[in-house]
């Protein structure tokens, strides 16, 4: 579960990286929406449990990368 939660945040702060932050929220949101997907979940059971992290786990990591960048 490491590791495919790891390349997850990865690729997600290549996008931001470069200047895709907008698109990339605006995607997860819908994705999530539509594959109805937990929303908030104990952040232990999700790493434990979900092969990819929660939407509110990615937007905050995206926020903390647009932050960095």
């Amino acid at each position: 579960m490491y590791l495919i939660r790891k390349a997850e945040y990865e690729a997600d702060a290549f996008a931001v990286k470069h200047n895709h932050a907008k698109a990339l929220k605006s995607s997860l949101v819908n994705l999530f929406k539509r594959n109805k997907g937990p929303l908030v979940s104990d952040p232990l059971y999700s790493a434990l449990n979900h092969s990819h992290p929660t939407l509110v786990e990615r937007l905050t990591a995206v926020d903390i990368a647009i932050k960095n960048s």
